[in-house]
């Protein structure tokens, strides 16, 4: 029979004002009675820190640094491969041991898509999103809040003269008005309005007529687009105005995409007495994302190809511990933001068929880290989301571990509602269903992981910034070691550890 060994639950926790140091050690053996050949055994099993930060191991007490790699960066072309980014990882990441220095290996996750609130479709290959059939439109929504102003300025900031004005308006009750007082500037702002990447179609609306005209050619209504600082766009720059009923402002914000943008509306008057007042009304500015096809034979035919040549060149990597399969959005078992269920759903996926899509690309990874028939490399499902039904959930994880590939739950929290039934008399609806589930069912036989940031462990003591008490970070580790996990991948360690600095 063949073993191999699991991570101990030994946790070193220094408290001075809140937790300090953490720190993970082999232990303990199990029998895999499922499969000829046992998983692949971890080598270097704890604390895997996300990103470019580069931190001594021995006093960090952590077992590794890992970075997630887009399809986009490593396969710029068809036929192209680009595995620079991640050899240049290994160089600077993996630390060989030696005396007195534990050393540190690297885990890497793919990713071919980000969600709408990050990078969106462009961890996809360009050469791929523009071949038939490899994405579809979701779902159209609106960005802006309160742009009908029927609640007042909510959501909006002003400076100046910018008030709310029930003259005729455009459309309900109310209306934003700008200006009208000499030697003056008002603004209207909205903040944080989210344009995402890889548009399919995006338009900034809004309605506006003069209430006081000014002919003065230093009197003006300036619409922009920031981001931050930034200009990103000049939507109307507009002077010596007569006298003008209600007129309506498109512009196209597809070219403009990837930005958590402002939306300003200036009035300038100059002095003069003459002084211009502009209102505006039904501000929208609408978003249709490109998402993946994900089960299309056009998209899974060029990730395959790609998913080869990534296990031909580091399935006997020994400086890389583990690779996170991507499967959906951020590499995990969830295709999209919900706000795009509607869109995937029209187009024909069900829960049946995203579980079969799952499990084809799991295959996919399984035979490119294999050589002879045997998996030469870790690697993980990111598991725990899902589209449609928690129990496909179950059947991923069940598929994956079947086939030795290990289990890595996406979501490490101090407390979690419906989180197991495995251990217990579960309806046969939700048995096996339910967060820990994957991990409990399969943890004695494949390696399994954590993954956690800040917000969901308070890893900063800013309520602002997600953090939160102390004890939060403490539960949080304690409930991954009570799963007996290979792995912890967290973004960083708590502020109350490092420090300010």
């Amino acid at each position: 029979m063949m073993t191999r060994r699991k991570i101990a639950t030994v946790f070193v926790v220094l408290v001075v004002v809140a937790i300090a140091a953490t720190s993970l050690v082999n232990a303990g053996s199990f029998t895999n009675q499922e499969s000829p050949e046992a998983a692949p055994t971890p080598s270097a099993p704890g604390f895997y820190l996300v990103g470019s930060k580069n931190l001594e191991p021995l006093d960090f007490n952590h077992s590794g640094d890992l970075q997630s790699f887009s399809w986009a960066t490593l396969n710029p072309a068809q036929g192209q491969y680009n595995w620079s980014a991640i050899d240049n990882y290994l160089d600077q990441h993996y630390w060989p041991p030696g005396p007195g220095q534990p050393g540190k290996k690297v885990g890497i996750t793919i990713t071919t898509y980000d969600g709408r609130y990050d990078g969106g479709a462009e961890a996809m290959p360009a050469w791929v999103r523009q071949q038939a059939n490899t994405t579809l439109p979701g779902v159209l929504t609106e960005a802006v809040h309160n742009g009908n102003f029927e609640s007042d300025l909510a959501n909006w900031s002003t400076e100046g003269t910018a008030s709310i004005t029930t003259s005729n308006p455009h459309g309900g009750s109310k209306a934003a008005r700008l200006g009208g007082t000499p030697n003056s500037t008002s603004r209207l702002l909205q903040y944080s309005v989210l344009i995402p990447k890889t548009l399919s179609s995006g338009s900034f609306t809004y309605w506006w007529r003069t209430e006081a005209t000014s002919p003065d050619p230093d009197d003006r209504l300036i619409v922009e687009i920031l981001d931050g600082a930034d200009v990103v766009a000049t939507v109307q720059n507009q002077s010596n105005f007569t006298t003008q009923g209600w007129q309506q402002k498109t512009f196209n914000v597809v070219p403009y995409d990837g930005h958590y943008a402002t939306l300003r509306f200036t009035v300038i008057n100059d002095g003069d007495a003459n002084a211009l007042s502009v209102v505006v009304d039904d501000v929208g500015l609408t978003v249709q994302p490109i998402i993946p096809k994900y089960w299309s034979a056009a998209y899974l035919s060029p990730y395959q190809t790609f998913i080869q040549e990534l296990g031909s060149r580091y399935r006997n990597e020994p400086r890389l511990e583990f690779v996170g399969i991507g499967s959906g959005m951020y590499g995990e078992t969830i295709p999209v933001n919900n706000a795009d269920d509607p869109a995937l759903l029209a187009a024909g996926l069900t829960s049946d068929l995203w579980i079969t899509t799952v499990n084809a690309i799991t295959q996919y990874y399984r035979d490119a880290f294999s050589q002879g028939g045997t998996l030469r490399k870790i690697l993980m499902l990111q598991a725990a989301p899902f589209f449609r039904e928690a129990s496909e959930r179950r059947d991923f994880s069940a598929f994956a571990a079947a086939r030795d590939v290990g289990i890595s739950n996406n979501g490490l929290y101090f407390d979690w509602n419906f989180a197991e039934t495995y251990q217990y008399n579960a309806p046969s609806n939700l048995w096996r269903t339910a967060y820990y589930d994957a991990i409990l069912e399969h943890g004695d036989r494949v390696p399994t992981a954590f993954e956690t940031y800040g917000y969901m462990l308070g890893a900063s003591p800013s309520i602002a910034m997600g953090g939160g008490p102390a004890d939060n970070f403490y539960w949080g580790v304690l409930n991954a070691l009570d799963k007996h996990v290979d792995y912890i991948r967290m973004s960083s360690y708590s502020d109350w550890y490092l420090g300010a600095n």
